[in-house]
């Protein structure tokens, strides 16, 4: 555990020195603020234009930061072959994958709050106050980033920049569109067709039992049992990437 704290303080620190990560954190920033600016080209209902807006710019800005996070964690490493000084050392191919995961997680955590804080300060500032299931809606899009970080770590491993990149955001939004597959499925005529259609909205990542924006911003109600059991769904796969992340990274040619 000591090894995988200390890679994920320093991986932590590097991310916070990045031009690259500030920039898309800042965008993330002016996106959520953008929000409150469309709020205000309507009277009625602009609560419920500023939270449907405002979680949206959060959710995919958190999905944003998370692929690049993802993909940049390990490779970028390699590329500056920084990997080669740390691996020489007794350190677990293992423990560095998580390590390098959980830093990141820890950068995607920090993102999230501040955009989520910009959040709640502007709708706190518009006097309508906070709504039932905010924070809540806070935590399924910061679990969602964290699925698509553990993708996009896996996909980094196995493949170049730009194959890994389309892979994810791919997945990405695969996993957004899961709904299609099943009204799909149900729709089809064809035994084989359906079956297959059904399988992968099972086997697949449903990214959409994370959204509740609407839910939220219309304040509609929400199963109570919808945090457990999405956090054990992201849980699940999470581990599932890992193992295979952690998988080809032991087998990858590296010193």
């Amino acid at each position: 555990m000591g090894v995988i704290l200390t890679i994920a303080i320093n991986t932590l620190r590097g991310f916070s020195r990045d031009r690259v990560f500030h920039a898309t954190l800042f965008l993330s920033i002016a996106l959520v603020l953008f929000s409150y600016g469309l709020s205000t080209l309507t009277i009625v209902e602009s609560q419920k234009l500023l939270l449907d807006f405002g979680l949206a710019a959060v959710s995919l800005s958190g999905a944003l930061i998370s692929i690049f996070l993802g993909i940049s964690a390990v490779s970028q490493e390699i590329q500056t072959k920084v990997i080669y000084s740390i691996l020489s050392k007794p350190i677990p191919r293992v423990a560095y994958l998580i390590g390098k995961y959980f830093g990141a997680g820890l950068v995607v955590l920090v993102a999230h709050v501040i955009m989520s804080l910009t959040l709640c300060a502007i709708t706190i500032a518009i006097g309508t106050g906070l709504p039932d299931g905010l924070f809540a809606c806070f935590y399924l899009m910061f679990l969602e980033s964290l699925i698509i970080l553990a993708i996009a770590l896996f996909s980094s491993i196995f493949s170049s920049t730009v194959l890994a990149t389309s892979f994810t955001i791919g997945m990405f939004l695969i996993g957004r569109s899961a709904y299609a597959f099943r009204t799909a499925s149900e729709r089809s005529t064809d035994e084989f067709t359906r079956w297959f259609l059904r399988g992968l909205h099972d086997i697949l990542p449903n990214l959409e039992r994370y959204n509740i924006r609407e839910v939220v911003a219309y304040s509609k109600p929400y199963p109570e049992n919808m945090i457990a059991m999405s956090s054990a769904y992201g849980l699940v796969y999470i581990t599932f990437f890992l193992a295979f992340s952690a998988l080809l990274f032991h087998r990858k040619d590296l010193p």
